[in-house]
């Protein structure tokens, strides 16, 4: 390769990286039957979903490479599963480059490695700090619900909101709602093992939330980050965190004084609890992938816009609308389809020393005591 090629492709890499960084914000793909095709799943900057594209993946991208992320790759005990036709890839990033869509690192995906359901959510979303901790990494996705906000006026009211919104399959996790009204603004989470006539108890009567009116209840959707979207915050697993940490993807939703909310895509699905190092048998509900559609200013929980919220012109404010990608029954039969296709992770197995494949090893004497020295 001559001098101008070098320069040349040192420019184009420059140009993307760059690029990249200047569109941030997600691009979600669903993908076709051909190779690096698919159509958008949500606006971006390649345009409105439902338009076709063809995918590039940009240079010098961390993660996932996207070609590894459709053919799977095995790599000794680690699996990359594939994505087929009819999955999701979210890239961080991407730009239009004639007529192809440059892509960046991939924030998430749906693929073959999936048990059970998974949902893709277009939602209002706000991702907490991090720790890290001797259990692992630990950090925690919040997804709100402002279309579904009603004004509650009775017990009965309360507890069939409540209910309505416990039994949902998507977003799932631990719900709690907050409250708002002219001079109260509060949010109510279930305490462990609390049911749901006695939550409601605790809100009607011990709170008296009805006592004085109407308020406003909206549902808040708790669960943690999957085991890989905790790494794409960047800090290393094996070092503890004093505290709380900002990491490459909390930052986006910081508003300086804590979390807040952006328009986002998420992807939730069920996956093997870790901690300290292994699995714990448990299946937890977690947002396996979480980013921003566009980079903006956060909202604070409590000024999350919603139909009984007034502008500054004292008009009404429409509330963002969550939307899923998948009815019920697309859901199982993709479930079912990846079923056929699951190739279960190696287990890392402990190999007996030589001595001990055929039988205990042969007792042996202590060695002889040695007198202290200037008593020999």
């Amino acid at each position: 390769m001559g001098l101008g090629s070098i320069a040349q492709s040192r420019r184009v890499e420059e140009t993307s990286t760059e690029q990249l960084s200047r569109n941030r914000g997600a691009v979600t793909v669903r993908l076709a039957k051909t190779a690096y095709e698919g159509t958008l799943v949500t606006d971006c900057v390649a345009g409105k979903a439902g338009t076709p594209v063809r995918l590039r993946q940009g240079n010098d991208v961390w993660g996932v490479s996207l070609a590894d992320a459709l053919a799977g790759k095995k790599d000794g005990s680690k699996v990359i599963h594939p994505s087929v036709a009819g999955d999701v890839i979210v890239f961080e990033a991407g730009y239009l480059d004639r007529d192809e869509l440059v892509v960046g690192r991939i924030a998430g995906r749906t693929h073959d490695g999936i048990q059970g359901h998974a949902q893709v959510m277009k939602v209002l979303a706000r991702a907490s700090y991090t720790s890290v901790s001797k259990r692992g990494i630990t950090q925690y996705a919040c997804l709100a619900d402002p279309a579904a906000a009603k004004a509650v006026r009775t017990h009965d009211d309360v507890a069939a909101m409540v209910v309505e919104h416990k039994l949902r399959a998507f977003p799932g996790g631990d719900v709690s709602f907050l409250l708002r009204c002219r001079d109260r603004q509060e949010e109510f989470r279930f305490d462990p093992g609390e049911k749901p006539d006695a939550f409601v108890r605790r809100l009607v009567e011990t709170n008296g939330i009805v006592a004085k009116g109407p308020v406003e209840l909206m549902p808040l959707f708790h669960m943690p980050m999957g085991r890989e979207q905790s790494l794409r915050e960047g800090l290393d697993p094996r070092v503890e965190t004093a505290g709380k940490s900002m990491g490459r993807l909390s930052k986006l939703y910081s508003t300086g004084r804590g979390a807040g909310f952006m328009p986002s895509i998420a992807i939730i699905c069920d996956e093997d609890e870790w901690a300290f190092g292994g699995k714990t048998g448990k299946r937890v509900r977690v947002a396996a992938c979480l980013d921003p559609l566009e980079i903006g200013s956060p909202v604070n929980t409590f000024k999350i816009p919603s139909a009984f919220m007034r502008d500054a012109k004292g008009a009404l404010m429409t509330p963002y609308q969550s939307r899923e990608l998948w009815r019920p029954d697309e859901l199982e039969a993709m479930s079912a389809d990846r079923r056929t296709r699951f190739t279960p992770e190696p287990q890392a197995t402990r190999v007996k020393p030589a001595y001990l494949q055929d039988g205990p090893a042969p007792r042996r004497s202590p060695p002889p005591r040695m007198p202290p020295p200037g008593m020999r």
